[in-house]
């Protein structure tokens, strides 16, 4: 007989246009066959529930509730919400996503059923368990896409901005404060690599159950890379919405396209991503930088590139970009945080570059050179079946519930 799992989560898991969503997705895709599932989430408009039959047709039963939660080009509501947050008992990354309605659906779940799993996919989630005491005996589970304290912490390192200078830390002492109380008082903590799980159980000083949580990525597509490419275009796909690529992509067009400018001529930037901001949106000029917003289908981006890159300076958890990334063959220059905790190696399947020379370098390098490309590319596809294969995460999944 199966086993009873709620699943809470932030947004609904599709479509698949950010790393989060993907995880999210790929995770119920495998638990669907393991439990019978109630997944609540939240959707930003109407709009969006158009998608509900994608998971509809895993047999799992969505309730969605309507909430404006990506707000990055809707700045009076964002202030409103920072303001609301500074009175707050939580931070503003966990309180954004409380609503009394959500709380209720919950508070209806549990009274219809009972529950052998509470599953809170994202920390912000968490509150509901925090909030709602009559969870009785269900076992609760934590999925930590990140080490969310250490984002905000490494985003304070290189903001030069004078209001972020001044509200983060005050963030960020709410924000680990919840962080460190969720980890040590659900029943198990999934990190997704070695590294956060390293993170939060010494965030927790030892209280806690710490596990990495089960992963997959899709490693069979139509075409592959092709390695003898000849144009030089330079890809970053990844959505706008998360702060953390707009930065790196504004670093990298400040400090590398626009500096080597003329040691770069005949080279073009390719920026694929949902929602972009007007800061990015500016530097279109539909020859040298294209950006192009939503995609529904990212495999004929792909396929123009020679390379791509992913200049994070500050996130945490992992990039899941990069493993669809490599599952294509796409030779990748990243930072380390860009690619921290996947277990890659430096010039085996991919070239680390933190510098702003040594980026340039390393483009420069990449698409000269047939040979590295094609060694990246086939180190990087048999890195990702040997990893992150769907069997292997099948396997650790059921051996987590059981």
């Amino acid at each position: 007989m199966k086993k009873k799992m709620l699943f809470i989560t932030n947004l609904l898991p599709y479509p698949l246009n950010n790393g989060g969503k993907i995880k999210t997705f790929n995770a119920l895709k495998i638990l669907s066959k393991l439990c019978d599932i109630d997944v609540i989430c939240f959707v930003n408009d109407k709009n969006e529930l158009q998608y509900k039959t994608a998971l509809e047709e895993l047999s799992l039963n969505i309730v969605c509730v309507i909430k404006k939660i990506e707000m990055h080009k809707n700045p009076v509501l964002l202030i409103v919400e920072l303001i609301k947050s500074l009175f707050s008992f939580y931070p503003y990354v966990v309180s954004k996503f409380y609503s009394r309605l959500f709380r209720k659906e919950i508070k209806k779940l549990i009274a219809q059923k009972t529950y052998d799993i509470v599953y809170v996919d994202h920390l912000p989630l968490y509150q509901y368990v925090e909030r709602i005491k009559a969870l009785g005996k269900s076992k609760v589970i934590l999925d930590q896409h990140n080490v969310e304290n250490e984002i905000i912490k490494r985003r304070l390192d290189v903001s030069g901005n004078i209001f972020a200078k001044l509200f983060l830390p005050y963030e960020y002492k709410k924000l680990l404060a919840f962080e460190k109380r969720a980890c040590a008082t659900c029943d198990i903590t999934l990190a997704i690599t070695e590294r956060d799980k390293t993170c939060l159980s010494a965030l927790t000083k030892g209280k806690g159950n710490f596990r990495v949580a089960p992963f997959y990525i899709n490693s069979e597509h139509k075409e592959y890379y092709n390695v003898n490419h000849k144009d030089k275009v330079i890809l970053f796909l990844g959505t706008m919405s998360w702060y953390p690529n707009v930065d790196g992509l504004l670093w990298f067009y400040e400090n590398v396209f626009k500096k080597f400018k003329l040691a770069l001529e005949g080279y073009s930037l390719l920026i694929v991503g949902n929602k972009p901001t007007d800061a990015l949106c500016g530097l279109h000029d539909g020859k040298n930088i294209i950006v192009t917003g939503f995609v529904p289908d990212t495999l004929p981006y792909l396929s123009q590139a020679i390379l791509s890159i992913v200049p994070i300076r500050f996130g945490s958890g992992m990039r899941i970009k990069i493993l669809e990334l490599m599952s294509f063959g796409m030779p990748v220059v990243s930072t380390t945080i860009g690619c921290e905790g996947i277990g890659c190696e430096n010039l085996k399947e991919i070239i680390i570059a933190d510098e702003a020379e040594a980026f340039y370098n390393s483009l420069t390098m990449l698409s000269a050179d047939v040979d590295l490309r094609k060694k990246l590319s086939d180190n990087s596809r048999a890195f990702i079946k040997n990893k992150y294969s769907y069997e292997k995460a099948c396997q650790d999944y059921e051996g987590e519930l059981n």
